[in-house]
């Protein structure tokens, strides 16, 4: 029996290195008779083949939606056939009707920007952005109605999901992210404080408007208006959005922050540990997320988290992070006030992060993945049976 996982199209740096994280926790709990097959992109993160689990590196079909049709309707069907696929998880979200009624399916929705309205109506209606989202909205529905199982990482993705779909409670499991091992430390020997053994604040995220860094840095300001000493404000992570990397730029300089707010851009890996670890509180204010790769990070470093009370935040932190409403500035500002002046607290939220990443393993996350993968094999069995195939 074969399991071919598709993440061919994924390309956001965290859905890539989540592509890494969810080939290695299927194969942690491969089930016996089974190995898997990963599609990935030239440029995907890096992944080894090992002895259950097998990388193709397959060129990425043209951009666009013409590249899309073919890979989903020709190329992806065909990858399938030639290494006898007994199932095929598509990590990009959608699935043709040549998948479907061909061979068992998984899919999974990490894109919550088409099924939250609050956020479309951030794109006019006549947008190219605005159409985009439609669009993949309509195929993300359709394929999760036709998949054989549908796995989502959080609750509230299955929740936005199954608002438009109808209930896919039946068919559907919830694996969340692994913490990546990359941030794990010996508590005894701790990483290296990134600042110069100053405080700091650190926020890490692709650079997108959503993620809201805006609100972040007035929140900032206005402390600073205040009077109050802060630690620095340090933000990291791709400038996927240049635009409102521009607006983050002219914000620092309207607020005459250069001296205490600084954004580093895209950071080495090896140095995640030590900012994640270290800060004084690491802020999450993003506003729509479907499971965020870097509030995993922030557990698995034992970092102290302030983050957004808008779902799925506090559904993954648990009881490890301070919560406060994104879309206020001020209440931004009282969560960065309380942690910078609360050293117990602090350290409280550090030991429940390092709890809250125990639950949150590789294990865990295959065991959830293989539900899915074997109601997937069982349901495409039976409509073969059904068909007389």
């Amino acid at each position: 029996m074969r399991l071919l996982i598709d993440v061919v199209n994924v390309a956001s740096p965290g859905g890539q290195q989540n592509q890494v994280e969810i080939a290695r926790s299927a194969e942690t709990r491969c089930p016996p008779g089974w190995d898997i097959v990963v599609a990935r992109a030239p440029s995907a993160s890096k992944l080894e083949s090992s002895e259950r689990l097998q990388v193709l590196t397959v060129d990425r079909p043209a951009r666009g939606w013409a590249g899309m049709w073919r890979w989903f309707h020709r190329d992806l069907p065909q990858l399938a056939l030639r290494h006898r696929a007994d199932v095929v998880y598509s990590l990009s979200g959608i699935l043709s009707g040549r998948l479907w009624r061909r061979f068992g399916t998984v899919n999974s929705v990490n894109n919550m920007l088409p099924f939250t309205p609050l956020h479309l109506r951030h794109f006019s209606w006549v947008s190219k952005d605005r159409l985009r989202l439609e669009i993949l909205r309509r195929l993300y529905v359709r394929s999760c109605i036709r998949a054989d199982a549908v796995v989502f990482p959080s609750l509230h993705g299955l929740e936005r999901v199954s608002a438009y779909a109808g209930d896919l409670a039946g068919k559907s499991s919830i694996a969340y992210n692994p913490v990546p091992s990359y941030v794990a430390f010996d508590p005894a020997n701790p990483p290296r404080h990134p600042h110069g053994g100053a405080p700091y604040f650190f926020y890490l995220s692709v650079v997108f408007w959503y993620k809201n860094h805006l609100n972040l840095i007035e929140a900032y300001r206005r402390l600073l208006g205040a009077g109050h000493a802060l630690p620095d404000l340090v933000m990291a992570g791709p400038p996927a959005d240049s635009d409102y990397v521009r607006r983050i730029q002219q914000a620092i300089a309207a607020g005459s922050l250069a001296s205490k707010v600084r954004y580093l851009g895209t950071m080495p890996r090896e140095d995640l540990p030590g900012w994640l670890h270290h800060a004084t509180a690491n802020v999450f204010p993003s506003t729509c997320e479907t499971n965020s790769f870097v509030q995993g990070e922030i557990l698995g470093a034992r970092g102290v988290m302030a983050c957004s009370n808008v779902p799925p935040m506090p559904e993954i932190a648990g009881d490890a992070a301070e919560l406060f409403d994104p879309f206020d500035p001020d209440s931004i500002g009282r969560a960065l006030l309380r942690l910078a002046s609360d050293e117990r607290r602090r350290a409280q939220l550090r030991g429940l992060a390092a709890k809250r990443a125990g639950e949150f393993t590789r294990d865990a996350c295959g065991e959830a993945l293989w539900r899915a993968v074997l109601r997937a094999e069982e349901s495409s069995r039976s409509r073969r049976r059904s068909a007389g195939i």
